[in-house]
Order: C-alpha cells, then sequence, then structure tokens
C-alpha cells in the first residue's frame, strides 16, 4: 500500500470498503455472515478500517458507542476535526434531535456545524431561526459561507425582495464566481436608479469575466460588448455576437477579425491550424467589405506558404 503515497493509501482503503460493501450486498445469508464474522474477527486488532467497516457496513452499535465515546472524550480542539463523523454516529444510534442539535450549536463556529444545523432547521420549518443564525454567523465570520445558497433559497421562498436584492448584491461583489442568472434576477429587484450603480460595478469587476460579454448582450450594451471584445480578442466571442455587433459597428467588427487572423496566421502548423484559418476568414465573409478583406487575406497567406498544398487544400475548401 504504501508504494501509493499517503494519500494513495486512503484511496485504496475507500476503494477496498465498496468492495466489501458491494460484495456483501450482493451475497447469500451464508456469505453473509462468513463475511460478518470475519470483519469482526480482523476488528479485534483495533484496526480502525475494521471497526469503521463495522459501523458503516453492519451498523454495529457497541462499535458505534465505543467509536463516540472515543470522540467525545477527546479534547475540544482535536473533536471538532470529527463533528460531522460524531454526528453520523449519533444518528446512526438513534439520539435524540435535541441532543444532536445540541452538539451542533456548541459547534456552530464550524462550517460544517452551520451547514447542517440550517438544513436541519429548514426541514422543520424554523426558517427565521436559521436565518438568524446565518446572520449571526455573518457578524463574527464577515461572510455567509457556507449558507449563501441557503439564504438565498429562504428569501425567494418567502418573496423578501429587498432582503434578497441586499444578499445577491453582495454575493456578486464578494464572490469570485459570480452567476448571469442571478445578475437576471437582481436587475428584476432593484429600480433602475439603483441598477445603474450596480451595472456600473459589474461592469468593471473582475469576477468570472468568461460571462461578461452575455452580460452586455444580454442588457443590450453593445458599446460595452464591442470594447470587451476588442480588448480581449476571443474569436469564440467575435462570432458569437457580431450580427448583433455588426450593424452597429461594421469596421471595429472587421478589425478584430484581421486581428485574430493576424495571431492564426503568425501560428499556422498542420492542417488543424489551417482549417482553423480558413473558417475565420469564411467567418469573415458575412459581408461584402468582409469578404474583399477574406479574400485579401487568403491570396497574401498562400503567398507567403506557397509550398503548402493542404493549406491551399483547406482555404479552398472554404470558398477561397
Amino acid at each position: 500500500l504504501m508504494d501509493f503515497g499517503h494519500e494513495g493509501v486512503f484511496d485504496v482503503i475507500e476503494s477496498l470498503e465498496d468492495i466489501i460493501t458491494e460484495a456483501y450486498g450482493n451475497a447469500n445469508d451464508k456469505e453473509k455472515a462468513a463475511i460478518e464474522r470475519d470483519i469482526r474477527k480482523r476488528s479485534e486488532s483495533g484496526q480502525d478500517f475494521f471497526l469503521q467497516l463495522l459501523m458503516d457496513v453492519f451498523h454495529d452499535k457497541s462499535a458505534a458507542e465505543a467509536r463516540l465515546s472515543e470522540i467525545e472524550h477527546m479534547e475540544a480542539e482535536d473533536a471538532a476535526y470529527l463533528l460531522m463523523e460524531r454526528i453520523s454516529l449519533m444518528e446512526m444510534l438513534g439520539r435524540s434531535d435535541e441532543d444532536i442539535m445540541a452538539v451542533l450549536m456548541e459547534n456552530s463556529a464550524s462550517p460544517d456545524a452551520a451547514s447542517i444545523i440550517v438544513a436541519r432547521l429548514l426541514r422543520q420549518g424554523r426558517w427565521k431561526e436559521a436565518v438568524d443564525l446565518i446572520e449571526k454567523r455573518k457578524k463574527s465570520t464577515g461572510s455567509y459561507f457556507p449558507c449563501f445558497d441557503e439564504l438565498k433559497g429562504i428569501y425567494r421562498a418567502h418573496g423578501m425582495k429587498a432582503e434578497l436584492a441586499r444578499l445577491l448584491e453582495e454575493d456578486l461583489e464578494s464572490w469570485p464566481q459570480w452567476n448571469l442568472e442571478e445578475v437576471k434576477e437582481l436587475r428584476s429587484l432593484v429600480p433602475d436608479d439603483e441598477w445603474d450603480r450596480i451595472y456600473d460595478k459589474l461592469k468593471h469587476s473582475d469576477s468570472l469575466r468568461s460571462q461578461m460579454a452575455a452580460m452586455f448582450s444580454f442588457f443590450g450594451d453593445y458599446g460595452a460588448l464591442m470594447d470587451y471584445i476588442e480588448a480581449n480578442g476571443s474569436s469564440r466571442d467575435i462570432l458569437k455576437y457580431r450580427k448583433e455587433l455588426d450593424p452597429l459597428f461594421p469596421e471595429r467588427v472587421l478589425a478584430v477579425f484581421c486581428s485574430i487572423l493576424d495571431r492564426l496566421g503568425s501560428e499556422l502548423a498542420g492542417r488543424g491550424s489551417y482549417a482553423g484559418y480558413a473558417s475565420m476568414l469564411k467567418a469573415m465573409s458575412d459581408t461584402p467589405e468582409g469578404r474583399r478583406l477574406a479574400e485579401l487575406r487568403a491570396a497574401e497567406i498562400l503567398f507567403r506558404y506557397p509550398n503548402r498544398p493542404a493549406l491551399r487544400d483547406e482555404l479552398t475548401k472554404a470558398g477561397f
């Protein structure tokens, strides 16, 4: 096992547990009894792996009680790392919801505990208590993590539009990856004067810039969309939004195509790159001026590389 390295050992152990679990599930009664006897005998050595199997596969309550007692007698700092296991054991042993919640509340500073507490409160319809807990954590940690989604769900479910708008704006400002659907939702929740301020902030945000072009297109901000594509030189974006931009900025659109073709032309090395170059020329040819420039580019690239039949072939297939 040590050949796998430290992390590899855990992967192998996890796979072995899965194999034993599946084997036990598919076994007949006689085979199940034999497997259980074997695991129980091996667990007498005190090895954690076999003790864990007793609990996970055979739901052995005596093993679970022993492990739970061990965790409960650990130093608080060490026990905090085993909170999830402790809760799982308490559930296996049928401990009351009050006892489980008491342990969770003792550890509510833990993100894991906070998530479980909020989920339990929501299942019981105690959403106001869930909000109070999330807000309390926000004051102490400075973040709604890990309960952003839960809080948004609560506000949506109860029509709390002002609170949802505030949370969405904070989410968009603080989270490294914002979601365009939530931007759209936020727009529906705020008045025009407020939206202008938020939109200006989003336009200059570095969060998930791959959705920036889609945002500009959705809100009809074609000037910003053109600026963005020019700055980024994305062939994907110019191909996707060309029909929207051509009527407004025909010369700038062609300039972007020319810039992309310059880059592709300097990277020609094999049929795949030739096909990409030819495809971009064909896309550029949608307008009369674009066709004129594309034909010039095709002639120039063939003059530069006269001994590349594959390049000539790809250009011919593209109509040049």
